[in-house]
């Protein structure tokens, strides 16, 4: 083989090496920011969670005329958020690609109702009775497939529908928004122009939902009723271990939005609902049955948090069984006859009250002594936080880059298993901003009489709290692993100016400097692409990946940073958002 020849073909496998990482680097941070534009919308259920548990709580347990009136009005101020998810993700994802434009998530919102209001002349009903979709699509297990959007009747697409629209959208933008027409048009130039294409391309779109939709809605349906037969906690075994697994890749927000929103996370329609009161051996005249099946009419409810916060703002906390016999918490009664686990995907309390706590001990024993004190300040203050408001960042990411193999083996497991068990003993606690103390208390124990069981959350964060202690104490020793305040990790400490920044607000000056030194971290203004923020991260774009300086982003008070390609993600926690604007102000 000629010296030529090798030579030519080690360029070509050079160029194709490169090609593929730019490739997958691409990949990789359009998935990044496709999973924070989803943090926008999740953001919001937290609120709109609480409100409708309020009102459930006082329509179960207040039935006078000032108590129905108030717990309509809770209702009323959450559902309508419940209710319109798919386009709060479309217009989620439109603005997440157009750099939070405007405009863009106006076209994206025209879109998504062409879309839905273009699928009317194809649906088909006789009567209430759906007969068929597109004339060829016809069957009962279609009818969970139609609901109401925005009061439309058109397919139940779940958030999918909206997040290829807002997708759609977005690319139109990018490519036309800049768009300069003749003189005599040139009215309709940029932005302006965007209609005229989305409106007849949503049109289109919708049409091919009609015609593959049915089928790919009822294997999604399906997939969903499998994996809510599955063995009682294997199905959230899976799905603590996985979202836990892509945490440190900013990923994990997809899996949960599809959990928490979509036929995956399981659905309750109807049909379903029938089934279980015949089961139960209910009359469908029965008061409470009958308020149901009025609530689910045309509108099936899609997604594990979606089920809760659905069962949760009933105004009741037990349904009859045997005829009226007898009552059973409203959690375990659709447990039990709708084979529906409301909760299975977002309970791992004892992750958060536990495991962490056992890390953060084992941290704080393992310190050197001259440098105990220290660590108790830091590593306490981070795990008061995580135990009370469920953000664990901090800790994760400071045993993540130290000793990754005791994240994937240890703590990603025990995650899986917190949901686990907790599915094993009927437990069905919802969920807000995290998992924290405060959340099990809103979701756990203030609507304890439908039955959450909450309190199994404790002994298991205990047993968790103690392995998690054990295996990270034994291998912080046994590796002699530079954890905080071990070696030559030492836990600073504070300063007498710091002592008087905290007791003074810093001014704009200092603000800025910090702000500066963070885009120097990044390598200046002339190596940043694009900046911007999730729930704790902030998520940068640069062009070159050598100019990163970690070092001072651990000056600036970061917990730790991700370095991947061309995408870096640095932990701050909640002032991300802050940092955010103000290194985009700055650039």
């Amino acid at each position: 083989m000629s010296k030529e020849y090798q030579a030519d073909n080690k360029n070509s496998f050079s160029f194709v090496k490169e090609w593929w990482k730019q490739r997958r680097n691409k990949w990789s941070a359009n998935l990044q920011k496709f999973a924070r534009g989803l943090m926008l919308p999740i953001s919001v259920l937290p609120f709109a969670g609480l409100l409708l548990g309020i009102g459930g709580a006082i329509g179960a347990n207040d039935h006078s005329a000032s108590g129905v009136i108030a717990a309509n009005i809770f209702k009323g101020m959450s559902e309508i958020i419940f209710a319109n998810f798919a386009i709060m993700f479309c217009v989620a994802v439109a603005i997440t690609f157009t750099s939070e434009s405007g405009a863009a998530a106006f076209i994206a919102i025209i879109s998504y109702l062409v879309f839905s209001s273009s699928q009317i002349p194809f649906i088909h009903f006789e009567g209430n009775t759906l007969k068929d979709i597109m004339w060829f699509h016809s069957g009962a297990g279609l009818n969970s497939l139609i609901t109401s959007n925005l009061g439309i009747r058109s397919l139940q697409t779940s958030i999918f529908g909206g997040i290829i629209i807002g997708a759609v959208t977005a690319y139109v933008y990018n490519r036309l928004h800049l768009l300069k027409l003749p003189s005599a048009i040139s009215f309709f130039s940029g932005v302006r122009f965007l209609p005229f294409v989305m409106i007849p391309l949503s049109f289109v779109i919708a049409i091919i939902f009609l015609i593959f939709w049915p089928w790919v809605g009822q294997a999604i349906n399906i997939i969903g009723e499998n994996i809510a037969k599955a063995p009682a906690g294997v199905d959230g075994l899976a799905y603590g271990i996985f979202t836990r697994a892509l945490m440190p890749f900013g990923l994990h927000q997809i899996v949960i939005a599809v959990a928490f929103t979509t036929p995956f996370g399981g659905v309750l329609s109807t049909e379903i609902f029938m089934n279980a009161i015949q089961q139960a051996n209910v009359d469908v005249t029965n008061e409470q049955i009958k308020h149901i099946l009025d609530l689910l009419k045309d509108n099936p409810i899609n997604g594990d948090q979606s089920i809760w916060n659905f069962i949760n703002g009933l105004p009741y906390n037990s349904l009859p069984i045997n005829g009226g016999a007898s009552q059973v918490p409203i959690f375990e009664w659709f447990t039990k006859y709708a084979h529906i686990h409301a909760g299975r995907f977002t309970q791992d309390y004892p992750t958060y009250l536990g495991v962490c706590m056992g890390i953060g001990i084992a941290f704080i024993l393992t310190a050197n002594k001259s440098n105990r004190r220290n660590t108790i300040s830091v590593i306490g203050s981070a795990m008061v936080v995580a135990f009370l408001t469920g953000i664990t960042e901090p800790l994760e990411f400071t045993f993540l880059f130290i000793a990754p193999y005791l994240y994937y083996l240890i703590y990603v497991p025990l995650s899986g298993f917190s949901y686990m068990f907790m599915q094993l003993v009927g437990a069905h606690v919802g969920v807000g901003f995290a998992r924290g103390f405060i959340d099990l208390m809103i979701y756990g124990a203030l609507p304890v009489m439908k039955g959450t069981k909450f309190y199994y959350a404790f002994p298991f964060a205990i047993g968790e709290g103690i392995i998690a202690f054990c295996t990270f104490y034994f291998a912080i020793k046994h590796w002699d692993l530079p954890t905080p305040g071990r070696g030559n990790n030492e836990v600073r400490l504070l300063s007498k100016k710091d002592f008087s920044l905290k007791k003074t607000p810093p001014t704009t000056s200092d603000s800025d400097q910090r702000i500066l030194n963070i885009i120097k971290g990044f390598g200046g203004k002339e190596n940043i692409i694009s900046v911007t923020s999730c729930a704790t991260r902030l998520r940068v774009t640069v062009k070159d990946a050598t100019k990163i300086d970690p070092q001072v982003f651990r000056n600036e008070g970061a917990a730790g940073s991700i370095i991947k390609g061309d995408n870096i993600q640095v932990v701050f926690g909640g002032e991300v958002v802050v940092l955010s604007a103000q290194i985009n102000k700055l650039l």
